[in-house]
């Protein structure tokens, strides 16, 4: 685990350098396209039980409830102009990845990512 966790230290510090311009652009179009602010922190259960706050890009307006968007009952209609691009998989996925964690997992995760990136698979004009 120790070696998972070096790697993801390294790992987030490469992509925060790679992907810097990208996520200000999307700070930018959320604050252009809806009132307040671009991220906010989401509260997560570590492994331990212990709360942890994650920054993301805001999806929703800024008047919606605090809770699971499946819980929202129109969840649509809570979210921001560009807040729809998210995957509707994606608490499946976190749900998949908690309990696959590893170094090796990642490693997967990586490549297929690199693999899907430099064929383009999956781009919807």
């Amino acid at each position: 685990m120790r070696l998972k966790r070096a790697c993801d230290i390294v790992g987030i510090l490469l992509a925060l350098i790679i992907f810097a311009i990208p996520m200000a652009i999307v700070a930018l179009t959320v604050r252009a396209t809806s009132q307040g602010p671009a991220p906010y922190w989401s509260q997560r259960l570590s492994r331990g039980k212990r709360v942890l706050s994650m920054p993301k890009f805001r999806t929703r307006r800024t008047d919606t409830p605090v809770t699971g968007g499946h819980l929202l009952g129109n969840a649509a209609r809570h979210l921001t102009p560009i807040g729809g691009f998210l995957t509707p998989e994606k608490v499946a996925l976190n749900a998949e990845y908690f309990k696959r964690q590893s170094f090796l997992f990642d490693l997967r995760i990586l490549s297929l990512t690199a693999i899907k990136v430099v064929g383009a698979a999956g781009v919807k004009h």
